[in-house]
Order: structure tokens, then sequence, then C-alpha cells
């Protein structure tokens, strides 16, 4: 056997092994649901999955925006090209490259009274804080933030990545919408791989389960059982800081801070009923 047959036995080796990568790839891609939602306790990894995700869904629209843009320059049509430029909004800081951060989600966009470019990516991380289990009354949450994630396929046609550390504590309309969410445990980042617990839960009419074996009803808030392990590499680990909030801590006062000098102790944590004892929540 010549030389040159073993060149071309090895190209078309080589070959074979990606169309076959390709077409597996093609086969076992799940379809990307129009909101992603993360939920997990503190260091869960539901933050880094959000914004690896986030950037993922931004970057592969971009890049549909450019081809789209090139074959109109192409054909010298670049008038009736019209499309907008996609862009990630978000409510912490997320660093898309060393010149580029992310746009500032705002409160006017989520209650429909700015418009958001089409095919935009919206990371809403903490979701609770804005539309909590507890806004059962409130008309912004129900009524207008309930439209916009309603028919954010119809109005945007992006996609929402949110999280928080548990689905329980997401307003119950805004909750329906989501069909799965991904509940995690344990994420150990090792240089580019993410290491952590995961599974997935399914939310149809009332009824919420998680699949496992069994397809068991559970509560994610209660239980850690039936967590499968997973991994992914993750390349944006840096993209932004898991301490963002920590200066809204800067603005409460330092006061002495006395040791105890014996074992037993009389007193009691009791938080205050009082409206006067009240204290408010941070809000800057």
């Amino acid at each position: 056997m010549t030389s040159t047959q073993i060149i071309f036995i090895l190209i078309l080796i080589v070959l074979s092994v990606v169309v076959a990568y390709f077409v597996i790839r093609h086969r076992l891609k799940h379809k990307v649901e129009t909101i992603t939602a993360f939920t997990g306790g503190l260091g869960s990894g539901k933050t880094l999955l959000s914004v690896d995700k986030a950037l993922s869904l931004y970057r592969k629209n971009l890049r549909k925006w450019k081809r789209k843009k090139w074959f109109y320059h192409i054909l010298h049509k670049d008038s009736l090209f019209n499309d907008e430029k996609p862009i990630l909004l978000s409510n912490i800081p997320i660093r898309i490259s060393k010149t580029e951060w992310s746009t500032k989600l705002k409160q006017e966009h989520l209650l429909l009274q700015e418009r958001i470019p089409q095919k935009s990516v919206v990371l809403l991380d903490e979701i609770g804080a804005f539309a909590s289990q507890f806004d059962y009354n409130q008309k912004n949450v129900v009524v207008v933030f309930d439209e916009f994630v309603r028919f954010f396929r119809h109005y945007v046609d992006g996609y929402i990545v949110t999280n928080d550390q548990c689905s329980e504590n997401i307003n119950l309309v805004i909750r329906r919408r989501i069909n799965k969410i991904t509940n995690l445990s344990n994420c150990l980042v090792i240089l580019h791989m993410c290491f952590y617990f995961s599974r997935q839960i399914n939310i149809s009419e009332e009824i919420k389960t998680i699949d496992t074996v069994s397809n068991e009803k559970l509560n994610e808030c209660d239980t850690q059982d039936n967590m499968n392990f997973s991994f992914k590499f993750v390349f944006n680990k840096k993209a932004y800081d898991s301490r963002c909030y920590s200066v809204r801590y800067d603005s409460v006062p330092s006061a002495e801070m006395p040791h105890f000098e014996q074992k037993k102790t009389h007193d009691l944590l009791k938080c205050p009923r009082d409206k006067e004892g009240v204290q408010q929540p941070l809000t800057k």
C-alpha cells in the first residue's frame, strides 16, 4: 500500500468520524425551551449554569443574525436587511467579551414598558425576588409580567434563562409557564469542568413531578434524593461575579460585637413583630 493510499484512508476515516459525530449530535440534541430555569441551594451552581446557558443562547442567535446579514450583503441587498441585532439582557453584570458587557435588564422591560430587540436573551437571576409566591394579588406580577412571560415567544422570539433557590419561591402564575426546571446540588468546578447532581422537574397543570425511575412526586426544597450525576464544560465561569450583590451589604452599619463568657445564656433571638421594630429590607 502506497503512502498516498494510506493518507487517503486516514482522511476518509477522519471524515467518517466527523460526519458520525454531527449526525449523533443532531439526533441527541434536545429542543431548547423558551424558558430555561434552574433551582438549587447556595453554591449549587444555578447561577454558573444560568450564565453559561444565557451566553450560549445569545451567541447562537447572534451568529444567526450575522450569517443572515452577510448573506444579504453578498446579494447586494443590504437595504432590505432590517433585522434587529439581538442582545443579552441581565439583572446581574455579565462580561460577554473583553470590551462588551450585557445590557442592564430593567423592570420596564419585564413590565412591557420598554421594548426588547427581537431574538434577544433575557437572564433573570433570582426570579422569586421579582415575582414572589406572596405576590399573588400584585397585578404587575400576575397580569403584566405574566403577559411578558406568556407571550415572550410571540413578542421577542428569544429565550429567557432564570433561576431561584426553590421553584416554590416563584409566583404560581409564572411558575406554571415553565415547562421544565433543572434542580441542582453539590456543584464542583475544576478548571473548565463543572460536576454537579441534577434532576428534571416537570410542571404540568397543577402537578409537579421529578423525573426518576418511578417518576415520584417530590419537593426539591425538602429532599436531595434521586439526583443524577452530571457534568459539562463551562468556559464562562469568569464572566460574572458570584458575589455581585455583596455591595448591597456595604450600607449595613457596623456595631460592637460582645463575646460570650460562659456556657449558659437566657437570651432568645426573636424577630420583632411590632411596626416600630421592623427593619426595612435593603432597597438600593
